[in-house]
């Protein structure tokens, strides 16, 4: 979108007469947003979004809000902090959560033909170095914020619940980054999951519950879908976990994956401005695939199902 801007732009300069170079270069330039105010206006605009999704989805504790790096949001989050606080003072019965997830090297030397590795992985929840968009780097650091002690699909919670998400966090009975003793459990019911113009097929998280708290009972999901890691957050204390082969995990959140969903009228989608606005009922979107995917648990059948 840029690249054809700045064509445009360089067109103008060498080709039009001086007064309609400034005509063009100022209707070019009216997108740019300056300081706090565009904050203001996205939340704005999905504060009614949302209100719109809560009267549809009915007994909705949880709000899952997802973004990403893109130049995109970050022209128009000048100030992504401020965006949180207008946002969650709007709902204040919502707890809201964003995945923050650390940037972790899960291959040598990104050597994806070499088994990945996450062995005695330092986890510092206090830094906000994320590769899961802006607005989990600001949450990390907003007053009264709780961040998970599990570094993988790791989230942090503002809101009247956050702080009661502590205690359903146990890291020595934790087997599955998702399973039952992480946040996710909770998460599994009266749960939006919101994407903020990012691609959902690579950002719907809760996709993984049906991995890591349904169970399936299959030679797949046992030995080949799974790896061994620990961490810790503490440099003294180790935690075992077992944690999705990242190759495998995303072979099948692929566009086929987002048009099946889209097909059954999973996802409800809107604008704001040029950003996609993307909701998902999780507790809803999960009973389907269960009931329609995942029983029993097979990855050839699903890939399959998704391509038709």
């Amino acid at each position: 979108m840029y690249f054809f801007e700045y064509i445009t732009k360089l067109l103008v300069v060498l080709f039009f007469p001086i007064k309609f170079k400034k005509l063009i270069k100022k209707k070019l330039n009216k997108k740019k947003y300056i300081g706090t105010n565009q904050d203001k206006t996205i939340a704005i605009n999905l504060i009614e979004i949302i209100s719109k999704s809560l009267n549809k989805n009915k007994n909705i504790n949880y709000i899952i809000l997802s973004s990403n790096y893109s130049n995109n949001l970050k022209n128009k989050w000048k100030n992504p902090d401020q965006f949180i606080k207008f946002l969650t003072s709007s709902f204040p019965k919502i707890t809201f959560f964003f995945p923050t997830n650390p940037i972790i090297g899960l291959y040598a030397e990104k050597n994806y033909l070499k088994k990945p590795i996450f062995k005695n992985y330092f986890f510092n929840k206090n830094s906000n170095r994320i590769s899961t968009g802006l607005l989990g780097s600001a949450a990390i650091n907003f007053p009264n914020s709780i961040r998970s002690s599990i570094p993988i699909n790791n989230l942090t919670a503002i809101g009247p619940q956050s702080i009661i998400f502590k205690k359903y966090e146990d890291l020595n009975k934790i087997n599955y980054a998702m399973d039952e003793n992480s946040w996710w459990f909770r998460l599994r019911t009266n749960t939006l999951w919101i994407g903020i113009d990012v691609d959902v097929t690579n950002s719907f998280t809760p996709i993984h519950i049906l991995e890591d708290q349904f169970k399936f009972t299959t030679n797949f999901t046992k030995d080949n879908w799974y790896f061994k890691g620990n961490f810790t957050i503490d440099k003294k204390n180790f935690f075992n976990i077992n944690i999705r082969k990242p190759m495998t995990s995303i072979s099948y959140l692929s566009y086929s994956f987002f048009n099946y969903l889209k097909k059954n009228k999973l996802i409800d989608q809107s604008t704001i401005g040029d950003l996609k606005i993307n909701i998902i009922n999780i507790d809803e979107t999960l009973n389907f695939l269960d009931n329609k995917c995942y029983s029993p648990f097979k990855f050839v059948t699903f890939t399959k199902l998704l391509i038709k």
